[in-house]
């Protein structure tokens, strides 16, 4: 039931919705309406019924009253003397003077304590009548010249209920009585109605009814009713009476002590109300149907234009963006700005669509610009990474001819310091320096050749760590051309970033690409930084290694000079003995100054050689950089394709709309 609410049709629903708006409040007012009117019925019946019970007590005292103020005045004329009897006469007159005046006393009379009767109308008694030994004698002299009042009966002679009213004189010498008829205060009280079918009763003391509009005089009161009515001195309540429910209110007259009720039936109260249920149903049935126009009129309106928005809704979502919703000459309603708004969100998305197709086309340009600058980095990277590779061959064997010029510079320090020794021995044998020269100008031819292959070690050196020289100049171009193109993709990173956000949701895959080219183009940055800072130190120390060369050159180019002089001397010796000392003593010195040139050539060499193979290490980093850079360049260019795909797709799902 729930689901199958749910799935109903807007217009369905406002119709279940207003039905039960309409009929809710519409029932329940009339329901309420018929309740609160029965009620009121009921409590009006019930102050009615009460009102007259009221005003039964009432009649009844106003009926009795008066004779009891009567006899009570004519016990206080009759002035009996047991000793003086009064004339029968004179009281007899009285008797019916009071009779004559009081219609609705049947029989006046007067017993005497003698057992005289006297009353009026005269009637014939019995003989052997004694009013001694009548009740109501009996009660009255019981009652110390009080009001007697005795139980209704039945009279013997024409059948009617009468009551006895009855007072002793004054000295006790008889009782004054008169017999009430009760058939006036009957009709009077029969005449009473209560509602339609309610009536009025009066029970007496023994329960019996006296006056009943269904019932005989002296018949017994129900026990159903009995119970209630004899327990208090008022009481309300309600019984069944011919399967009709009747409720009767009850009070008690103080003056006899009867029971005086007022019964009405209780089907009066729903009958009357029902009267006013017909009239409020009558109401519901005519809202009912002002309001069922009234609902169709508004549901017309609500649902037609919702209707038209539903069609136009589902072109959109077709993707077509050429519709929009008439509103001319509509009221302006709340479907009606609806409607506005549609039409607005219809241009905001046809314009916004137009945007993110333009910047698909830019993005696709731009990806395709990425990926060819891309492709031509890591192309020079590639290269920078070949010419770096040959570099650090390069520098290996620039540090293995350095080794090599080492170990000959050291072989020659330690010939220079025997050439020094053997000058020394020379001095002391210049006997035989003859035969030694021959084997010394050997030796220095020897170490002319040396010191020449040396000199284009040296040389060869040199030109190799100009060519290094050169070499990292190119790499630090190539660097900064890696770098410009990273400063390039950053700032293609950043405006694909611009036009991502511009895209709005459906740019985010690409803003998320853009970051990673942006990070891509970050680190190439840095490693470019750090191979510049390294070809730097390169370029340093290479210029110092040229500089210690050409320095070392100079000092080998001044041995070969030297060695050269000393062969030109062992040749003057083989000419002059007495010269050799002397020449011996020079060639001493200056091969003391060989010796100590020697060991600071050995120490420039070490220097080159370390130079050269930290030259080797930082060719071997930036070739590892280089690799890098060029493995970061192919990920940028696999984003770029991926980028140009994205953007190629969200260039199809453009293309489903209508612009």
């Amino acid at each position: 039931m729930k689901r199958n609410l749910f799935t109903l049709t807007l217009r369905n629903k406002l119709i279940i919705a207003f039905t039960v708006i309409l009929l809710v409040p519409s029932l329940t007012i009339g329901w309420f309406s018929y309740q609160t009117a029965k009620s009121q019925i009921e409590s009006r019946m019930n102050m009615t019924v009460t009102e007259n019970v009221r005003v039964l007590d009432e009649m009844l005292t106003g009926y009795i009253q008066p004779i009891t103020t009567d006899v009570d005045y004519l016990s206080q004329t009759f002035k009996l003397d047991a000793g003086q009897p009064t004339a029968a006469a004179d009281l007899q007159t009285l008797i019916a003077a009071f009779q004559k005046v009081h219609t609705q006393v049947d029989t006046a009379y007067l017993g005497t304590s003698k057992g005289e009767m006297l009353l009026s109308p005269q009637q014939e008694l019995p003989a052997d009548f004694d009013p001694r030994t009548r009740p109501w004698y009996e009660s009255a002299m019981k009652a110390n010249g009080q009001i007697v009042i005795t139980e209704p009966y039945i009279n013997a002679t024409d059948g009617k209920v009468v009551v006895t009213i009855a007072k002793s004189t004054p000295n006790g010498a008889g009782v004054v009585g008169v017999d009430l008829n009760l058939e006036a205060l009957s009709t009077q009280i029969e005449s009473v109605k209560i509602g339609k079918e309610g009536y009025a009763s009066i029970a007496d003391n023994s329960k019996t009814f006296l006056i009943h509009p269904h019932q005989q005089p002296g018949t017994k009161v129900p026990d159903e009713i009995a119970g209630p009515m004899y327990a208090e001195q008022t009481a309300f309540f309600t019984f069944d009476e011919k399967s009709s429910k009747m409720r009767e209110s009850v009070t008690t007259n103080k003056l006899t002590g009867w029971k005086l009720a007022g019964t009405f039936s209780v089907n009066e109260i729903d009958k009357d109300a029902s009267k006013i249920l017909n009239q409020t149903m009558l109401v519901v049935v005519i809202c009912l149907l002002v309001g069922t126009a009234l609902i169709y009129i508004i549901i017309r309106a609500i649902v037609r234009p919702i209707r038209a928005l539903i069609h136009v809704s589902e072109q959109v979502s077709n993707g077509d963006l050429t519709v929009s919703l008439d509103v001319s000459g509509a009221k302006k309603d709340e479907i009606t700005k609806l409607s506005t708004s549609f039409n607005t969100m219809i241009v905001s998305l046809k314009t916004l669509l137009a945007e993110v197709n333009e910047t698909s086309h830019q993005l696709a340009a731009s990806s395709e610009q990425l990926s060819a600058s891309s492709d031509q980095t890591s192309m020079a990277t590639q290269f920078i990474a070949e010419n770096i590779q040959q570099m650090a061959s390069g520098s290996e064997k620039q540090v293995e001819s350095v080794r090599i010029g080492s170990t000959s510079v050291g072989e020659m320090s330690r010939g220079v310091e025997e050439i020094a020794a053997n000058a020394q021995l020379v001095t002391e044998v210049a006997v035989q320096t003859s035969h030694i020269s021959a084997e010394g100008n050997a030796a220095i031819e020897t170490a002319i050749t040396q010191m020449q292959s040396i000199e284009r070690t040296f040389e060869e050196l040199s030109q190799v760590i100009t060519g290094l020289t050169q070499q990292s100049a190119e790499i630090g171009q190539m660097v900064n051309m890696i770098q410009d193109i990273s400063t390039q993709t950053n700032l293609l990173s950043l405006n694909a970033s611009i036009e991502a956000a511009r895209a709005g949701e459906h740019g985010r895959g690409f803003a998320v690409v853009a970051q990673e080219v942006k990070k891509l183009a970050e680190q190439t940055a840095v490693s470019s930084k750090s191979v510049i800072e390294l070809v730097e130190s390169m370029q340093g120390g290479t210029e110092r290694a040229v500089h210690s060369m050409n320095a070392t050159s100079v000092e080998v180019t001044a041995g070969i000079a030297v060695i050269s002089r000393a062969g030109a001397l062992f040749k003057q010796i083989q000419g002059s003995v007495l010269e050799v000392e002397a020449q011996i003593k020079e060639v001493s010195q200056v091969s003391q100054r060989i010796s100590s040139d020697g060991h600071e050539t050995v120490t420039a060499i070490n220097s080159i050689s370390g130079i050269a193979q930290e030259s080797a290490l930082a060719t071997q980093n930036v070739s590892a950089a280089a690799q890098q850079q060029l493995a970061s360049m192919e990920e940028i260019a696999a984003s770029a394709a991926f980028l140009t795909k994205m953007a190629e797709d969200l260039q199809l799902r453009v293309e489903r709309f209508k612009l």
